[in-house]
């Protein structure tokens, strides 16, 4: 019977509609044990047009350990048709489902399971229906979560059921649908159908107990006896919801559970309903039948010849806590012994059934976590390490094993979990590599929740105690708080740390062997390292006492001007350059070639190993541009977030977007930037990135700006400081200033510009950065002379000091533009030519400085020298999509009496313009000639959506066919 859930009905119904549509549909019914989710799907399924297909999986408690087993569970009906699949993502299902032994990446699993579902929709529409969804082990709790978020143009809807206040489902951003109690009225009706000759007394007793909650109602009367249910006897105490079902399922089996080795414990111990295991771990097959035949026949399971269900998990629940210790772990034994060794269950069993450090089972459960850990299930191992952490027989042990799971908890976002584990670990990391990896680890966690400043010094503290021991660990940790100390503006500990990796890099030169953790104990007693504990005389310090380096506090000015900052972390970049692919002696600070590679292309060929990526060693943002390789190192980053995308190594996508985005936003292609940008902050924000959450905020801010989207460039920047500025990001909070400072000249606000760019380029403001002031200077010159504030901008200037060794050809006509528009006379004139022969990178800048050199033209009454300058500059303002801009010239060309520029109607943007974000970036790949499974496969779509979305952006573009694509992207 099915009462009182009208409204969830009507919910559940908007699916089953938009399937009949041809359209997709997600849910998440969220409820307490027994309030009737799993009622609701299947009255969902029993409502659906015969046509529709139906999938379905349920989640075990018992499988929570067993990476992809849900999704096994779901696809198996069509795991005949995975060969149709592009070859990646049908080789990571096998993988997944131990079909072949090559480790599986996560997002290509997920990305496979959604295009095989997609193509299992073509024929009719398809109903995933997940019950017990807190249940599924976490590969594919998140495989299935991806599935629900891209679902577009499919047929394909899926609804999954998860129960409150145990183990959480979380799924940010879908839609659910919460069920709560029944009314008075429903229960009533409810309990009378399950109960019609109950007496009065009796019945108000069952509705107060239950609740509301459909199971209750179900199950309490069959507890009672029958003078308890006429009213004759008393009824027995009340007791919470939860607690009151277990009782009931206890003392209903209470004879069948009191022997040991009884096969109800044993399936509950059990729990994936695999009756071949249960009846090979029983003591007597016969006796064992009879047992489970009994318990159905009292409806607490169903059987087949292969598997048993419980009725419902708090049946199973109630048996398992219901039995004492001991019976529980002989199950356990028994079950253990009834499995392959091979299986990973049996290592489960064997770990439940340990009662004292045990240090096989420990290293059979670091084993698993190695093994599931390359098939994508980071959580699973990270239960496993803690659990064999839990049998280590030393404490040592114990600490590199917690240390471990933390590594691998901070891997799978579980981010508290991570805090925790370290906190375990400390006491017990008594030996400097142990201590060392657990500040790596912490220092990480602090650089992307993102405090920079705090994940540098963590991760400087632990370098400090392996540079004799561990110079890789050293290498590693230094590389990760370089990136962080330009993070956090600190240009003196950055310095410091490219002395400390020379010292390294000559260490390795003279042979100096690593020591670690061997998986029993850890080796090596290093006796202090130079350079990192300030003994040894005249190496680099992170005490801030260096030579040629300011103390901890100076201003960043003093830092700059003592440390040489610039050259110190060019030398570093070259190391970085080199970690990727472990080769610090070819491509290290020592090398001779060091200053040609750094303004050449060989460097980022070294920065991925197709293998094993490591984005954390590439450039800071704008970085390439600073140092004079900007096309190059575009290139190279295009080809490598090509790989990545090829890998599906989604989760290093935000870090490996943002320094791309930051090239293109400076080389002009602002159509793909935004596209790409805009991806990359999803990722970001759905990985828990802020870093690179808050950077790419202030780029799309910027290109906003120069694109005259104010609104929309306020927005973001706001939302970038409002996370950057309490977490001290401070290149985001430069850049998103720098944002917010073009878009007061996009305004024609000068003052306003002036007033948000001075935050970074005066004494004292609020967003400096040491680097990066290079690029925001040029437009805060401009801005201050247009608001008449010349003074400010020449103090501003001339702060900044000569050029750089390093320098490009752009800083410089950077620099020429900023004196230009502070000379008068013939000089002004002879410094804007220079400045426009030097600027070949980027054509937005170029553009602007044909407009001021055109406007200054003009109001010399040079008209004829001036129409020339402000026609180039329209052309190109506009060509890029720079409307403010090309519209200011548009002004100035008929202030100068042109009449054409009189006439002209509003500059028309490219076609391209009036696509969505995700539209741009599957036209950009199909005009490139790739097909829809290669689109799909390179955004995480499926093929469907990929023609859906082509299909849309085909009549803004006024093209009929994929070959006249090119023609527009041209």
């Amino acid at each position: 019977m099915f009462v009182g859930r009208e409204r969830e009905q009507h919910k559940l119904g908007r699916i089953a509609a938009a399937l009949n549509e041809g359209s997709s549909g997600s849910l998440v019914v969220r409820g307490v044990a027994g309030i009737g989710k799993s009622a609701l799907l299947q009255h969902l399924r029993n409502t659906l047009n015969p046509e529709v297909q139906v999938l379905t999986a349920v989640g075990v408690e018992s499988e929570t350990e067993l990476s992809f087993a849900a999704l096994h569970q779901l696809l198996l009906p069509l795991l005949p048709d995975a060969d149709r699949l592009p070859p990646p993502q049908s080789a990571a299902l096998r993988s997944a489902f131990g079909l072949q032994s090559a480790p599986a990446d996560r997002f290509l699993v997920a990305l496979g399971a959604l295009t095989l579902l997609s193509e299992a929709s073509r024929g009719n529409p398809l109903l995933v229906l997940i019950d017990d969804a807190q249940w599924l082990d976490t590969p594919s709790a998140d495989a299935l979560r991806f599935v629900a978020r891209r679902l577009g143009a499919e047929a394909v809807g899926i609804v999954f059921a998860a129960r409150d206040g145990i183990r959480p489902f979380a799924a940010p951003g879908l839609p659910e649908l919460r069920v709560g109690p029944l009314d008075t009225s429903a229960a009533r009706t409810l309990l009378t159908h399950h109960l019609p000759a109950a007496a009065p007394v009796t019945r108000d007793r069952l509705l107060r107990e239950a609740h509301g909650n459909p199971l209750a109602l179900a199950e309490l009367p069959r507890a009672l006896s029958r003078p308890q249910l006429d009213g004759a006897a008393v009824l027995p105490e009340e007791l919470p919801l939860t607690e009151r079902l277990q009782r009931l399922y206890r003392h209903r089996v209470h004879g069948l559970l009191a022997r040991p080795g009884n096969a109800l414990v044993l399936a509950a111990t059990e729990g994936d309903g695999d009756l071949a295991v249960i009846l090979r771990a029983a003591e007597d097959t016969d006796r064992a039948m009879d047992e489970l035949g009994a318990a159905e026949s009292a409806g607490l399971l169903d059987l087949d010849q292969h598997r048993l269900h419980f009725r419902h998990p708090l049946v199973r629940s109630a048996f398992y806590q219901g039995t004492p210790l001991n019976h529980r772990r002989a199950a356990h034994i028994a079950l253990a012994e009834a499995l392959d060794p091979g299986d990973d269950r049996h290592v489960w069993h064997r770990a439940a059934a340990a009662m004292a450090p045990d240090g096989q089972v420990c290293h059979l459960l670091a084993d698993l976590a190695d093994r599931v850990r390359d098939t994508g299930g980071v959580a699973t191992a990270t239960r496993a390490l803690r659990r064999a952490a839990d049998l280590a027989p030393s404490s040592r042990l114990r600490a590199h094993l917690l240390i471990d799971a933390a590594d691998c908890a901070w891997t799978a976002a579980e981010t508290t979990q991570a805090h925790a584990l370290l906190t375990e670990a400390e006491p017990l990391a008594d030996h400097p590599t142990l201590r060392a990896r657990l500040m790596r680890v912490r220092g990480a966690i602090a650089h992307a929740s993102s405090d920079p400043a705090r994940a540098c010094a963590t991760l400087l503290e632990g370098a400090a105690l392996v540079q004799d021991t561990d110079p890789h660990l050293a290498r590693e940790s230094l590389a990760m708080a370089a990136r962080a100390a330009w993070v956090a503006d600190d240009p003196g500990r950055l310095a410091q740390i490219a002395g400390v990796l020379d010292d390294l890099a000559a260490a390795d030169a003279a042979g100096v062997d690593a020591a670690g953790v061997d998986g029993t104990g850890v080796d090596g007693t290093g006796a202090g390292a130079a350079g990192l504990d300030g003994i040894a005389p005249g190496a680099a310090r992170l005490d801030g006492t260096a030579p040629g380096a300011a103390a901890p506090g100076a201003p960043a000015e003093a830092a700059l001007a003592a440390s040489a900052p610039h050259d110190a972390f060019v030398s570093h970049l070259r190391y970085l350059s080199g970690l990727a692919t472990d080769s610090t002696t070819e491509l290290g600070p020592a090398s001779p070639e060091g200053a040609a590679d750094v303004r050449g292309a060989r460097i980022p060929e070294t920065w991925l190993d197709p293998d094993d990526p490591h984005p954390w060693v590439w450039p800071p943002t704008f970085l390439p541009h600073l140092l004079n390789a900007t096309l190059s190192w575009r290139d190279d980053l295009e080809r490598a977030v090509g790989t990545l995308r090829r890998h599906g190594a989604v989760g290093a996508l935000p870090m490996s977007l943002a320094p791309l985005v930051a090239l293109q936003l400076v080389t002009g292609p602002w159509l793909e930037a935004t596209a790409q940008g805009s991806e990359a902050l999803a990722l970001a924000q759905e990985t828990g990135q802020l870093g690179a959450a808050s950077h790419l905020r202030a780029m799309l801010a910027w290109m906003a700006a120069a694109q005259g989207d104010s609104a929309r460039c306020q927005i973001l920047a706001r939302e970038c400081l409002d996370v950057a500025v309490p977490r001290r990001i401070a290149s985001a909070v430069t850049l998103a200033h720098w944002a917010l400072g073009l878009n007061g000249l996009a305004e024609r606000r000068p003052g306003h510009a002036a007033q948000a760019l001075g935050e970074v380029c005066s004494p004292g403001g609020a967003a400096p950065h040491f680097m990066l002031r290079r690029l925001v200077l040029p437009d805060y010159v401009e801005a201050a002379t247009r608001a008449g504030q010349h003074q400010r901008a020449e103090e501003a200037l001339r702060r900044l000091g000569g050029p750089q060794a390093h320098d490009g050809p752009h800083l410089l006509a950077a620099r020429l533009r900023c004196q230009a528009l502070l000379a008068q006379g013939d000089r002004a004139e002879e410094l804007f030519t220079t400045a426009l022969e030097k600027a070949d990178t980027s054509p937005f800048e170029a553009g602007r400085t044909r407009l001021l050199y055109g406007e200054r033209l003009r109001r010399d009454r040079r008209i004829k020298l001036a129409r020339e300058q402000l026609r180039l500059a329209e052309i190109q303002l506009h060509r890029i999509g720079a409307r403010p801009w090309a519209q200011l010239a548009r002004m100035e060309l008929a202030a100068a009496g042109d009449r054409s520029a009189q006439a002209a109607a509003p500059a028309r943007t490219s076609d391209h313009a009036a696509l969505t974000v995700r539209e741009q970036q599957v036209v950009r790949l199909a005009a490139q000639g790739l097909s829809n499974g290669e689109i799909g496969a390179r955004l995480f779509l499926s093929p469907r959506t990929v023609g859906y979305h082509l299909y849309k952006a085909f009549p803004k573009l006024g093209v009929t066919s994929r070959s006249q694509l090119l023609r527009t992207t041209q």
